[in-house]
């Protein structure tokens, strides 16, 4: 199971005051206020919300996420397919994008310039997810001159020295002078900038949350935790390993993500879910098909059918959602990067206890 980043904790509001929305109160209206049920259908109309994995990239390593064991090739998405999704979506009735999923937006160069042309196409949010590691001034203020909307840092520990072993780089003094950068520069351009910092609370980092919600604060409008969960069940050796405490969000029959969001791969791969590292939730090719098209592929429709129906044993969705124990199958295997999952997890376990010897 996961928390599908479900906030332990709600926003801080004694920063600045800016535009925007709190991000801990979007992410519990789209995963627990599933009111809406003429979306829970195998044809739901198209969404308003669209996720490009710019790049499945990442310069960081933090031990409770899959990326840095990813055993699916790491590339960019080609700046024209970028392009044409964006239009394609937009026009189809999307009204917000984000640029990432599993991998660090600042990883791909032409960040900027995407978050340019779905400004000037008129969505009226713009989002992304940082470690902010790469997001120095140089590369960050093109960024907000475009007209991102909100920007999160994710800052998983309150120290130079456990941020290192979390994180697996020495960057935590670089990633707040970061910070400190872009909330003075929105300051000075008076950006209607929506900037927050969030937490993955695990085992090392626990007792340093209040020190990093005093240090950060001064400089962002929100402050949330996420618990540590096990990512799709692709991460159950850290959740054991990791997690101090779990609250199981599923409080609804249904997951809301393959009925309401858009999420596309660095491939061009329609997927149905965001923290999925080796496309085994992939369904469809946006390389060959208009976007309305693809959002209604029947292999769509039918993995759409399975959530509402409950039938979604040797799937991830089924792992997550459900508990299921059987061992999960792509459900395009030309699309994925088929893993052994026991070694997968024995790797992630090692890796763990290696950099924090004394769990």
């Amino acid at each position: 199971m996961t928390s599908h980043d479900v906030p332990i904790t709600g926003p801080v509001k004694n920063a600045p005051s800016q535009s925007g929305t709190s991000i801990a109160e979007r992410r519990k209206r789209q995963y627990f206020d599933m009111s809406e049920n003429d979306l829970l259908t195998p044809v739901p109309p198209f969404p308003k919300k669209v996720m490009l994995e710019l790049s499945n990239g990442c310069n960081h390593a933090c031990l409770f996420c899959a990326n840095p064991h990813m055993q699916r090739q790491v590339g960019r998405m080609e700046p024209d397919l970028a392009l044409r999704l964006i239009a394609e979506a937009y026009e189809a009735g999307a009204e917000e994008i984000g640029f990432y999923t599993t991998g660090e937006p600042f990883v791909h160069r032409e960040l900027a310039r995407f978050t340019a042309e779905a400004s000037r196409l008129g969505y009226r949010y713009i989002f992304m997810n940082t470690n902010g590691a790469l997001a120095t001034p140089e590369r960050a203020k093109p960024v907000l001159d475009a007209g991102v909307h909100s920007i999160k840092f994710s800052i998983n520990a309150g120290s130079r020295e456990t941020y290192r072993s979390v994180h697996g780089k020495d960057d935590f003094n670089a990633v707040m002078a970061n910070l400190e950068s872009i909330s003075r520069y929105r300051s000075e351009k008076s950006l209607a900038l929506w900037l927050a910092v969030s937490m993955v609370v695990t085992r090392p980092v626990a007792h340093e949350v209040d020190e990093l919600r005093a240090r950060v604060m001064p400089f962002v409008d929100e402050f949330i935790t996420f618990e540590c969960g096990s990512q799709v069940s692709q991460m159950s050796a850290a959740e054991q390993l990791l997690a101090v405490g779990k609250e199981d969000p599923r409080h609804q029959a249904v997951c809301s993500q393959p009925f309401t969001v858009l999420y596309l791969t660095q491939e061009g791969y329609l997927n149905l879910c965001c923290i999925d590292y080796h496309n085994y939730l992939a369904v469809a090719d946006a390389r060959m098909r208009p976007l309305k098209d693809v959002w209604l592929a029947p292999e769509f429709q039918d993995i759409r059918s399975r959530h509402l129906n409950g039938t979604l044993a040797g799937t991830l969705c089924g792992a997550c959602w459900q508990g299921c124990r059987e061992t999960s199958k792509p459900l395009r295997p030309e699309f994925a990067t088929v893993i052994d999952k026991k070694a997968f997890d024995d790797h992630v376990e090692a890796l763990i206890r290696r950099r924090l010897p004394d769990l």
